[in-house]
């Protein structure tokens, strides 16, 4: 196991297990079914095949040769062009491990094409600096007007060899396919099945995390292991069980779903994951479910300063997923030379963090505030592969519960739409 999960003391997980047990035997025999051709031509057979994308040991290949060969360039920064599923996922290992960088990479995520952000992307040095553009569709707004944007600097840089330091991930055939194939960029591509929000352990995250020197190996071995315990024992796999605990609490009413992470490096998951019930499962439910999941996110320590009081003491339907890391990888321990408070004298800051997180939990308990808490084994790759896995899993199956479809998004299409016909007045 790569993570452990623990309830508020009032749930019992084994036991509500059973009223979901029947609504969702379906989809694991369609979620089996895919799995079974998770090494043959059909892997991707339909949108259910975002679980095999940690198998593609062919794709991985094929991140390794790119990042080999754009290894030769020497850059020292990489720009992820980027937004939404094209990002996030990324953005998430990247923060979460810069720490543990192999390489010194500086890497800067361009979502935007607001001034401000462009003023610190052109604080690279072009001359050492790789763009990764990313896009499934190949024609998102944002991401096309930022290309054109470093279009420009890299072949002012670099004249007729701008393309060697551009790096295209898209579906094949896609608008962005076709231009960087005739332009001449290395283009990675993505499983066509697989929805953007689902994508993080595609090319779409995996070519930023091996340039910056991440085992791409141990993030995927997370990933399978998670997909292999569910497919062997789903009813109890945490996927399962945390979903149930999630249904139960919004059929209660309790719609406000906090992702309270402890530790700053991990916003960027919380970020990721929010998307990923945001757009997956933001559409009307069928019944008893009269309100939808809003996801929120919180940091821990920093917001129990801003925000607590309310969950704590407001009146608000809410429940809490606790996400934290059971084993930091720091020996640095605080030393009371002030005496301001001599009880802190030779701890270390990962015991602060977890006394900080229990006094948390306790509180949550006296106030009677539901909660689920996840705690990743070790602060390394493989316990977040498999993390990332998990939610995807579990947001598929809370689909399933309230009557929805996790893979589209259609009311994302209708601001497109009028975004396109302002544009073309």
């Amino acid at each position: 196991m790569s993570l452990r999960v623990t309830f508020s003391p009032d749930f019992e997980a084994s036991a509500l297990g059973q009223r979901y047990r029947e609504a969702l035997a379906a989809l694991y025999e369609r979620l089996r079914a895919v799995y079974a051709a998770r090494n043959t031509s059909s892997a991707y057979a339909n949108s259910d095949g975002f679980i095999n994308a940690a198998y593609d040991d062919v794709i991985h290949e094929q991140i390794k040769a790119c990042v080999a060969q754009k290894d030769t360039l020497s850059v020292d920064t990489l720009v992820v062009v980027g937004i939404g599923g094209s990002s996030l996922g990324t953005r998430a290992l990247c923060e979460l491990f810069h720490a543990k960088y192999a390489k010194k990479l500086r890497i800067i995520f361009a979502e935007s094409f607001d001034p401000v952000q462009w003023v610190q992307e052109v604080g690279c040095d072009p001359q050492r600096t790789l763009v990764n553009v990313v896009s499934k569709s190949g024609n998102t707004l944002e991401t096309v007007v930022l290309l054109e944007r470093w279009l420009a600097v890299l072949q002012k840089q670099h004249g007729n060899r701008a393309a060697d330091f551009i790096v295209v991930t898209t579906d094949v055939g896609s608008p962005l396919d076709t231009w960087a194939q005739k332009f001449g960029c290395a283009v990675l591509h993505i499983p066509g099945a697989v929805g953007g929000r689902w994508s993080v352990l595609s090319p779409v995250a995996l070519f930023a995390a091996a340039m910056a020197g991440l085992s791409i190996n141990d993030l995927c071995a997370g990933a399978r292991l998670c997909v292999d315990e569910y497919m062997q024992d789903w009813l109890n796999h945490d996927s399962f069980l945390t979903a149930s605990f999630v249904a139960e609490q919004l059929r209660k009413g309790n719609f406000l779903w906090d992702l309270f992470l402890f530790g700053a490096p991990l916003n960027a998951l919380g970020l990721w994951q929010r998307q990923l019930i945001g757009e997956s499962l933001g559409k009307r439910y069928r019944a008893p479910f009269t309100n939808n999941l809003v996801p929120t996110v919180s940091v821990g320590t920093s917001d129990l300063h801003s925000i607590v009081q309310l969950y704590l003491g407001g009146v608000i339907a809410q429940q809490t997923t606790f996400i934290t890391i059971a084993q930091w990888e720091s020996s640095e321990h605080c030393h009371a030379t002030t005496q301001l408070l001599p009880m802190v004298n030779g701890k270390s800051y990962a015991q602060l963090l977890e006394i900080l997180f229990e006094s948390v939990c306790l509180a949550y308990e006296q106030q009677g505030k539901p909660y689920v808490h996840v705690a990743l084994d070790c602060y390394d790759v493989q316990s977040v592969g498999y993390y990332l896995q998990m939610c995807m899993i579990q947001t598929v199956l809370l689909a399933e519960i309230v009557g929805v479809n996790a893979y589209d998004q259609p009311q994302v299409e209708l601001y497109k739409k009028q975004a396109r016909r302002l544009l073309a007045q």
